[in-house]
């Protein structure tokens, strides 16, 4: 649904090469996906800086905090097409861009850092790499179900499909909050420091050293 929402913005009248057979205005497919590589080029630029903050902070507060914190701020941008009736491309690619200021550059690849992490604090050398295929069996079978939930939502309104997304995201985080457990204990927890907790340039300590 998104491809299509996004070509819309793009949509051009004024010249015949963007003009369907019947006259209707032709969507600017090529325009929409050049405007959505960059804002997602610029998003990772800013998740590159600050995932490793976010890292870090999980190693401090704990995984099940920054599990809640990924997945609230992963819906932003469906919120900001949500509150602009997908009328404003500017708030949801400002909001994208957010996202990645926030940590959050991918959804899928934020979640499965901090359960890897979750992973490794679970299970011992010898169980993790079962644990962590069964994670990645998981994470395919989940890309095997989007072409059937873009079918299912290829029937639904708008709003039908902003209910689905925000009711799978709060049912992913009531299920955090109530049913998954802490991974880090307490006395396993880093102590919080602003100089290496928040050092926004780590990640290019981290290449230097390698």
């Amino acid at each position: 649904l998104l491809p299509v929402i996004q070509a819309s913005w793009f949509t051009k009248c004024e010249q015949q090469t963007h003009r369907a057979p019947d006259g209707a205005c032709k969507p600017d497919y090529e325009a929409a996906q050049a405007v959505g590589g960059v804002v997602d080029s610029v998003r990772n630029l800013f998740a590159f800086f600050s995932a490793a903050l976010v890292g870090r902070l999980s190693d401090v507060f704990g995984r099940r905090r920054v599990l809640i914190y990924g997945l609230v701020v992963s819906t932003i941008p469906t919120l900001a097409l949500a509150m602009t009736e997908t009328t404003s491309p500017y708030a949801y690619y400002a909001s994208c861009i957010l996202t990645g200021m926030l940590g959050v550059g991918s959804t899928p690849s934020f979640l499965s850092s901090i359960t890897n992490a979750y992973i490794g604090d679970s299970y011992n050398s010898k169980d993790r790499p079962a644990q962590f295929g069964l994670l990645s069996a998981v994470l395919a079978g989940s890309m095997l179900l989007n072409p059937l939930m873009g079918k299912l939502t290829d029937k639904m309104t708008l709003q039908q499909v902003y209910f689905t997304i925000f009711f799978l995201q709060g049912f992913a985080v009531l299920y955090i909050l109530f049913v998954m457990p802490e991974s880090l204990p307490n006395n396993k927890r880093n102590a919080f420091s602003v100089g290496r907790t928040l050092n926004p340039l780590s990640p290019l300590t981290l290449l230097a050293q390698s």
